[in-house]
This record gives C-alpha cells, structure tokens and sequence, in this order.
C-alpha cells in the first residue's frame, strides 16, 4: 500500500514537534500516538502495535510478559519520533502509514487460552 501523503500530513503538527525527551512521557512504541484498540477503525489507521504480554506457556525462562514493556522502551531511544528512515529500504514508513499504539492486549493470569483468545481477538 503506497500513500501520496507524507509523515506531516497525516501527523500533522506532531510531526515536527514530537522531539519529546526520551526519558519523559508514556513511552509508547517508537513514541507513536496512543489509541483504543476499539477506535481503529475510526482513526483511519493503517498499522495498529498491539503488545502481548504473555509467559504462561513458556518453561525455564519466564519473563516474556515484559517483552512489550521493554520492546516499547528500547523503541524510543535515540532518535525522535515519525523520523524513522529506514537505511535497508531507503524508506520512512511514517510517510505512507498511520501507525498507533494500541496498548497490550488483555490478559488474564493463569488462563493461558483466554489470554491467547484475548490476543487474537
């Protein structure tokens, strides 16, 4: 899917003023705009992050469950956000999509299949 429209057009002015120190702020992925799972849909999006912090069904090496956590962290540094130029593909993909973070999806403790049915949901 290729958009005629760039990162400021679809961002607006955060696209230029998002230069949010890294240590400030809720750290969404890649320091993107936050969104309802629920408001996709009507937010025009196009790549929605959904974080899934599940370890019920691992052995020996639980932790996993803090994966998006730090996956989101690590996302932020060092560069500011919408800026993401890609070396491998010489592309931005923030100049022809709309991502958001959409938070983690639901999960409950113990019920390894209604957390995985939350997730796919």
């Amino acid at each position: 899917m290729t958009n005629d429209k760039s990162g400021r057009d679809m961002y607006g002015d955060a696209y230029d003023e998002a230069n949010e120190p890294i240590f400030a702020g809720i750290p969404s992925f890649l320091k993107l705009p936050q969104i309802d799972r629920d408001a996709v849909g009507e937010d025009d999006v196009d790549i929605a992050i959904l974080g899934a912090p599940l370890d019920t069904a691992t052995t020996i090496r639980p932790g996993t469950r803090y994966g998006p956590r730090a996956v989101r962290a690590a996302s932020t540094v060092p560069s500011p956000p919408y800026q993401h130029f890609n070396i491998e593909t010489g592309i931005d993909p923030f100049d022809s999509f709309k991502v958001a973070d959409t938070g983690d999806a639901t999960i409950s403790p113990g019920d390894t299949k209604e957390s995985q049915d939350n997730i796919e949901d």
